[in-house]
């Protein structure tokens, strides 16, 4: 019956540590110590509380840290958690309009006059 006590007590202090490493990061955010505020989201991630605002302001400490690909990890993993939130969508494509290395699709005209010579056979 010890035992038992034990573990509920345990899982009843899970929601605790991880709200105050929340309220934590949130603070940390807000005093614009961002490499901190990210430790404390990213010690959030393994949590079994996992939550669109966790992920959603990793992202934010991400972007503030100019970790660009990070952030956008975060705030697609936001988008998995709740589709619904606006917040992380409309940064989403903020972030994504940052990305320096976009690979834009060549011309369909091009990539097959370059098939033809490449794989041309003379038969």
């Amino acid at each position: 019956m010890k035992r038992i006590y034990s573990l509920l007590l345990f899982l009843c202090s899970l929601p605790v540590f991880g709200q105050d490493a929340f309220v934590e990061g949130n603070e940390k955010y807000v005093e614009e110590h961002y490499k901190t505020a990210l430790k404390s989201y990213e010690s959030l991630i393994d949590s079994v509380n996992q939550s669109s605002e966790i992920y959603y302001n990793l992202g934010n400490a991400y972007y503030k840290t100019k970790n660009i690909g990070k952030a956008i990890w975060a705030y697609e993993s936001a988008l998995k958690t709740d589709p619904k939130n606006e917040d992380a969508k409309f940064n989403l494509e903020f972030a994504n309009l940052q990305t320096e290395d976009k690979i834009e699709q060549p011309d369909p005209a091009l990539t097959e006059w370059l098939k033809r010579l490449l794989f041309w056979s003379a038969d």
